[in-house]
Parts: structure tokens; sequence; C-alpha cells
């Protein structure tokens, strides 16, 4: 699974790739289920409108989504 970011306007929107072909909008309960059925967040992808700082941010929280879903794992 891969987020990929939108900016529109002054926001940016979050869409999810559930495969390379079928995008989806972001919803959080789909987003929580397929982590706790134990599918990682891959590769970010940005448009070029996104600054390298907000970037760092959500590389940064992504990480950690994945160390907390891999530490869950090892757990079960």
């Amino acid at each position: 699974m891969k987020l990929k970011f939108v900016r529109t306007d002054d926001t940016i929107e979050t869409k999810i790739l559930i495969s390379d072909e079928e995008e989806k909008d972001f919803e959080y309960l789909m987003f929580i289920n397929k982590l706790i059925d134990g599918e990682p967040l891959e590769d970010t992808i940005y448009p070029d409108e996104v600054s390298d700082d907000e970037k760092k941010e959500i590389d940064k929280m992504i990480k950690q989504i994945n160390e907390i879903l891999i530490t869950a794992n090892e757990e079960n």
C-alpha cells in the first residue's frame, strides 16, 4: 500500500494506492484495516509542489507507523 499526496491550493490531499492501478480517496478505516492486516506502507508518492520539509515530516510519520506495525506483528 502506498500513500500518494496531492497538493490542491493550500492543502495536501491524501490518496491510497492499493495496487499500481487502483487509487482511492484516503479513508481512515480502510487504512487502519490494511495496517491491521499487516500491509506495510511502501514508498510514498509526492508531487513536485510538496516541499522538502513536508516530505521529511510525512516520511517520519510513515516510518513510525511501519515500526509500530512491525512491533505489533512480532508480539502476535
